[in-house]
């Protein structure tokens, strides 16, 4: 679940999306009351889903600069992006340049850390919100894309929200299975109680 940043700091959390070349992306600024302070979709033209990521950051800490925003804290869900922008991997040179201008714009206290989608779930339907739009749209809180209530609304009640499990359909696959077998066997148990016993010749 997403996590309030502590008292009198804010939090940007950032996502890129990119559907058949066409990339958008959102950002949401919030502070320790889960209080929106900027929400904004993006549509990106052209890219791959690293650009859209990237350039999804750029722009969040771009407009939190312009607005005098200082944040403290950024989450984004894209592992790879995080490792690049830490220094631990190397980025490739299509987003190398992006990534350094978003250096220059972050505070310096400020870290940048992974999120699994989960936490990140308001900037996702934001992400996905910004194919419909033509270049930059900024949202008020009270009047968030329709797409984003519910999860909202979560994170305002800090209610979970989970990750679908690849294993529970294998699992029930094996226990349906056992279940069959186990009636099968009984039947078969209860079926031979009836049978005339074998004579001997």
């Amino acid at each position: 679940n997403w996590q309030v940043p502590p008292y009198g700091s804010l939090k940007l959390n950032t996502d890129g999306s990119c559907i058949d070349n066409a990339c958008a992306g959102g950002r949401v600024v919030r502070d320790h009351t889960d209080m929106i302070i900027l929400a904004f979709s993006s549509s990106f033209g052209i890219g791959n889903s690293a650009e859209a990521e990237a350039k999804a950051m750029h722009l969040g800490l771009r407009l939190c600069s312009e607005r005098g925003l200082s944040i403290s804290f950024m989450e984004l869900d894209s592992l790879f992006l995080v490792n690049c922008f830490n220094d631990l991997w190397n980025p490739p040179w299509a987003i190398e340049y992006i990534l350094r201008d978003c250096k220059n714009l972050i505070p310096s206290h400020a870290s940048v850390s992974h999120a699994f989608r989960e936490a990140n779930g308001l900037a996702d339907r934001l992400a996905a919100h910004g194919h419909t739009c033509q270049g930059t749209f900024i949202f008020e809180r009270d009047a968030l894309p329709i797409t984003c209530h519910a999860v909202y609304q979560a994170n305002l009640l800090s209610q979970p929200q989970y990750r679908p499990s690849y294993l529970f359909f294998p699992t029930l696959f094996f226990l349906l299975l056992f279940l069959c077998f186990t009636c099968f066997a009984g039947y078969l148990s209860f079926m031979f109680m009836f049978l005339p016993p074998l004579v001997g010749f």
